[in-house]
C-alpha cells in the first residue's frame, strides 16, 4: 500500500474507535441517568405510600397542617441529592469526551505537522515558505484551542465551586 493510503487507513481506524468511544461514553452516561432515575421513582413512590398511610390517621386539622410541613423537608432534600447526582453524571461523561477531544486533536496536530515536514522536505524549492505560513497558522489554531481549553475547565470550577456552595448552605439551612 503507498502511504497516502495507509495514513487515510489509519486515520479512518481512529475515527472509528473514537466514535466508538464516544458511544460507550454516551451510553453508560445514559445508563446511570436510567439507574438514577429508576432509583428516584422508586424512593418518592415509597414516600409517597408512607406519607398517605400517615394521613389516613390524622384526626384533626391541626396534625395534617403539621404532617405537611413535613413533608417538604424530605422532597426538598431528595430534589438536592438528585440535582447532585445529575451533575455528577453529567460532569463525569463531558469529562471523559474532552479527554477523548484532547486526544483526537493531539492527535490530528501531529499527523498535519509530519505531513508538513514530509511536504516541506519533498517540494519544490521556494514551497518552504507556504508551508512555514501552514505551520503558523496550525500553531495559532492551537494557542486558541487551548486557551478555550483552560477557560472552559475554569468555568467549570466556577460552576462547580458555586454549586458546592449552594448545597452547602443549603445543608446548614436545614441543619438550623
Amino acid at each position: 500500500m503507498t502511504p497516502v493510503l495507509e495514513q487515510i487507513k489509519e486515520i479512518q481506524e481512529k475515527s472509528l474507535a473514537s466514535l466508538t468511544s464516544m458511544n460507550e461514553i454516551n451510553t453508560a452516561t445514559v445508563a446511570k441517568f436510567v439507574e438514577l432515575n429508576t432509583k428516584t421513582v422508586k424512593a418518592a413512590s415509597e414516600k409517597f405510600v408512607s406519607v398517605g398511610q400517615g394521613f389516613t390517621s390524622l384526626k384533626d386539622f391541626q396534625a395534617v397542617g403539621a404532617a405537611q410541613a413535613q413533608i417538604f423537608e424530605p422532597v426538598t432534600e431528595a430534589v438536592t441529592d438528585y440535582v447532585r447526582a445529575s451533575y455528577g453524571i453529567t460532569s463525569e461523561a463531558s469529562a471523559n469526551l474532552a479527554k477523548l477531544v484532547d486526544t483526537n486533536v493531539a492527535d490530528a496536530n501531529e499527523l498535519i505537522t509530519t505531513n508538513l515536514d514530509s511536504i516541506e522536505k519533498n517540494s519544490i524549492p521556494g514551497s518552504a515558505y507556504a508551508v512555514s505560513a501552514i505551520k503558523s497558522a496550525l500553531s495559532f489554531a492551537n494557542q486558541a484551542y487551548d486557551a478555550a481549553s483552560k477557560a472552559t475547565q475554569q468555568a467549570k470550577e466556577s460552576v462547580e465551586k458555586a454549586v458546592n456552595t449552594t448545597v452547602k448552605a443549603s445543608t446548614k439551612k436545614k441543619a438550623s
